[in-house]
């Protein structure tokens, strides 16, 4: 039995201390809700807020309620409080009576009320706003400028000081309501190490308004000596006029001058004059200031214009002579100084002569001729006799008597080779149009010449001669050169943007197309190209020949082909063989190049390339329509055969011009 009480002790003894760790786990879980509650999602303790009621103490003025957290420090506390116009917070109090007050350190923990002392406030104003920088205000013996407040009582001191070459020409204070009070007076100045100031000590009720006002020290400008201009930044002053402190005024004068007395004498072969020389001297405040230097204004000015002189014997001019008449174009120059009729010049002297010996001058007159630009030349040569003595050109003479010029000139006029010819490759357009204008192409070059062009795209496109004296110009005559394409552009086009024909070539899209690279081809070139007439049918299975002037123009078969050949050839030609040949010649190039060879076969030198010879064999436009259809335009297949394919088709392009 005692054995089993000993245990059933202990097992009480266990559920007690479970019982007690249940109830201190309990306490812990309610305690950890009960900190929970206590704050918001960062952790941190909200607090609580309390309602201040502020007092101002002030007769008319209501008292307010502020809401603050918990905690809130009274320094935090001063910048929520309102502000009172004219006045200033002295302090912040737990009584009625103010004689409690809160430190800034204090914390508002309780709802409470608070009670603001104030007291009045002024400030310092400056009636004349633009000079109030040569003023400084210390309020309690601190610096302030004038949007700094001070309270009733508050010591201040006000001082303007004189600065070097200024001085204070109005200085008052008014306190208040009260009068302005002069400051400029013996009882306020003060002078230390030369600096003088003016100070006054206030203690006032009410605002403080300053009225300054400083200028610069005026001096006086004596008298100006006779020949001593003065100015002052280029104002002309006189005996009159007002100077101050720092005005930078120049003085000009003569400083020393030449005064021929009318006394000569000649000795050694030379004229002597009598001189008087005048020098001047200028002395302002003590200091020597020379002609044109400036003097910058410290205090009075006085000048004074001091002159010395002396005479002497000058040595003049040697004996004197004639120079003549300078002949046209004759050029006379001693030491550098080109010299006319009416120049003086004297034994000794050394004369240089320039003129032209020979001179060329091209009459206008050219030809060509053995290959050769020929020029028609005058020649001119020019002969100097000075005193009867020949002077080349550039040569010198050295006087010794009176000088006459004589400039004597022959003539004669010859050809003479200009330049030798380059080739047609080589030549500007320039050169090639000038030799065309003489009708000497063909002579210069021959059928089958070729040149590159590069257009303003940077396309480089190889024309070649076609023949010469072939193509009618609008204008009237003969083109002097008829030019063309070796190969084709690098694009292709449509000759029409519909399928049809009618309209012929002068309504063609294509026409219009090659005015674009018209505009591409050099400027000089552009210049020089002729508008030449251009037969070709109407188009629309329409048989009238139409005659348009152009200046860039696609071939027509005629002009590839033979007449024999279009007559007794393929159909597509022969068939209107009378219409076909009316549209021009068979050009010496490709009557070289195809002879009477029929349209219809496949002619290996009519094959042309996309980009100039160097893309894909490509079918080519010819201007001409096909006659017997009103949908197709006739063009040399890729094969080098002629047919005819419908106008939206995508050729190549191988125009032509003239000069």
């Amino acid at each position: 039995m005692g054995n089993k009480t000993r245990v059933i002790g202990k097992s009480k003894q266990i559920i007690i201390a479970v019982i007690s760790i249940l109830v201190i786990a309990t306490i812990a879980v309610i305690s950890a809700l009960v900190f929970t509650w206590g704050k918001d999602d960062s952790g941190e303790n909200q607090g609580n807020e309390y309602s201040i009621v502020v007092s101002c103490g002030i007769d008319g003025v209501s008292d307010y309620s502020l809401t603050v957290k918990e905690g809130t420090k009274i320094r935090e506390l001063k910048g929520m409080l309102r502000e009172l116009d004219g006045y200033k917070i002295d302090g912040i109090y737990k009584d009625d009576a103010m004689t409690q007050p809160y430190s800034d350190n204090e914390t508002i923990n309780n709802s409470t009320k608070i009670y603001i002392k104030f007291v009045k406030a002024y400030r310092i104003n400056f009636a004349n706003e633009e000079f109030k920088t040569g003023i400084s205000v210390r309020v309690d013996g601190e610096p302030v400028d004038q949007n700094t407040t001070f309270v009733y009582g508050a010591n201040v001191i006000i001082r303007a000081t004189q600065k070097a070459g200024r001085e204070i020409v109005e200085f008052k204070v008014k306190v208040g309501n009260g009068e302005a009070q002069d400051i400029l007076s013996e009882v306020y100045r003060h002078e230390v190490n030369g600096v003088i100031y003016y100070e006054v000590e206030l203690t006032g009720d009410g605002d403080i308004i300053i009225e300054y006002r400083e200028s610069l020290k005026q001096y006086v400008f004596e008298n100006i000596p006779a020949g001593v201009t003065v100015k002052r930044e280029g104002e002309l002053l006189s005996n009159s006029s007002a100077i101050f402190y720092g005005d930078k005024l120049t003085f000009t004068y003569v400083e020393s001058t030449k005064n021929d007395t009318g006394k000569t004498k000649q000795e050694n072969g030379y004229h002597y004059t009598e001189v008087e020389t005048i020098i001047y001297s200028l002395v302002v405040n003590g200091t020597n200031l020379a002609s044109g230097k400036t003097y910058v204004v410290s205090g009075d000015v006085g000048m004074v214009l001091n002159i010395n002189s002396s005479t002497a014997w000058e040595k003049g001019e040697m004996v004197q002579y004639d120079l003549g008449t300078i002949p046209d174009g004759v050029t006379v120059t001693r030491h550098g100084e080109t010299l006319n009729s009416d120049s003086v010049i004297y034994w000794g002297d050394e004369l240089t002569f320039a003129y032209t010996e020979t001179s060329v001058v091209l009459t206008g007159n050219t030809k060509f001729e053995s290959g050769y630009k020929w020029a028609e030349k005058a020649t001119t040569t020019y002969s100097l006799s000075v005193g009867g003595k020949t002077i080349v050109n550039g040569g010198k003479f050295t006087v010794n008597g009176n000088v006459e010029l004589l400039l004597s000139s022959t003539t004669s006029t010859n050809w003479k080779e200009s330049y030798a010819l380059v080739s047609f490759a080589d030549a500007s357009w320039s050169e090639i149009n000038e030799v065309a204008e003489a009708d000497y192409a063909s002579e210069a070059y021959k059928v089958g010449d070729k040149k590159d062009i590069t257009l303003t795209d940077g396309e480089v496109l190889t024309f070649v001669i076609l023949g010469f004296n072939h193509d009618d110009l609008t204008s009237g005559g003969k083109a002097k050169i008829s030019i063309g394409m070796e190969n084709l552009t690098e694009t292709k086009f449509k000759m029409n943007s519909t399928l049809t024909n009618v309209g012929g070539w002068e309504s063609c899209k294509i026409r219009t197309m090659l005015s674009d690279y018209f505009d591409k081809l050099p400027d000089e070139l552009q210049e020089m190209i002729k508008e030449v007439n251009k037969n070709t049918n109407e188009g629309g299975q329409s048989k009238n020949i139409v005659t348009t002037s152009d200046k860039l123009w696609l071939f027509s078969p005629a002009e590839i082909f033979s007449p024999t050949a279009i007559k007794t050839g393929w159909s597509l030609l022969r068939d209107h063989a009378t219409y076909y040949t009316q549209e021009g010649t068979q050009y010496e190039f490709y009557r070289n190049l195809v002879g009477d060879e029929e349209p219809n076969n496949k002619i290996e030198s009519l094959i042309k390339k996309l980009s100039n010879g160097n893309g894909e064999a490509s079918m080519w436009w010819l201007r001409s329509p096909s006659i017997s259809t009103k949908l197709s335009i006739i063009c040399i297949e890729a094969s080098g055969k002629l047919n005819g394919y419908n106008a939206t088709f995508e050729n190549g392009i191988c125009f032509g011009f003239c000069l």
